[in-house]
């Protein structure tokens, strides 16, 4: 997932403004130190001044999914919403509330959104991708993810999520490719690091798959001896993969 969106919005008066503006100042000055209690105090201070103006709620919103707190969350940017019905910001910042509640419907609901309006939004597709996969719905979460990789093709978390779905969908052999194809052009770690696994878990697979085959041609010729060597081989290499891992 994504970190929420901030956006001024626009207050109803010019006094309004110039006051909104101000705390609004104050308190990110405040988180972009690292005092997220004092940023909550300014924050707070708007929406108890401005219960009807949206930037207040909306950036208490963003802090409190900074915090961890998605309820809460999800609260602010529901009521943002209907200050501002479908703007779609805020909307794709309740859809990544939602999915950390869990609340996959809503959350899809939000980035579909997000996407009548912005059909190229990255961020949104790999998102929706994260809820559909959460449902099990692997086949629509892996089109909305190559979609993210469509629209740019250097997004490495879609490539990891599409991985975890195409893994999901037991089809290993597809996440290896997409690594594949994804670090041709760029060299991220996090991406390699996950084509290792991939590759490590495909060959275990297959050393299983080797074993049983040997096992069940020693049952069927106990003397050939090459057989029993192949074997034993082949349970070696399966328990130092084993303990890599």
């Amino acid at each position: 997932m994504s970190s929420p969106r901030s956006q001024l919005l626009a207050a109803s008066d010019t006094d309004s403004t110039t006051q909104i503006v101000a705390l609004v100042g104050a308190g990110k000055a405040a988180l972009a130190e690292g005092d997220l209690d004092t940023a909550l105090e300014y924050f707070e201070q708007v929406v108890d001044r401005f219960p009807e103006q949206a930037e207040g709620h909306n950036n208490l919103g963003s802090l409190y999914t900074a915090l961890g707190d998605f309820a809460r969350a999800e609260k602010c940017f529901s009521h943002v919403l209907k200050l501002i019905p479908d703007h779609p910001n805020v909307r794709y910042n309740r859809g990544v509330a939602r999915i950390r509640l869990e609340q996959t419907d809503g959350a899809i609901a939000d980035f579909d959104a997000v996407l009548a309006s912005q059909p190229d939004d990255t961020e949104a597709l790999n998102n929706k991708g994260v809820a559909l996969f959460m449902q099990g719905h692997f086949g629509r979460a892996t089109d909305a993810l190559r979609q993210a990789l469509a629209h740019r093709p250097d997004y490495p978390q879609a490539v990891l999520n599409l991985c975890d779905c195409l893994v999901a969908a037991d089809d290993i052999s597809a996440a290896i490719a997409a690594c594949e194809r994804y670090l041709v052009a760029n060299a991220d770690p996090e991406v390699r690091r996950h084509h290792v696994e991939l590759l490590s878990a495909a060959g275990a697979q297959t050393l299983d798959k080797a074993v049983v085959a040997a096992e069940l041609l020693l049952a069927q010729a106990r003397d050939d001896t090459a057989a029993r060597a192949q074997l034993g081989r082949l349970l070696q290499a399966r328990e130092a993969l084993a303990a890599t891992a």
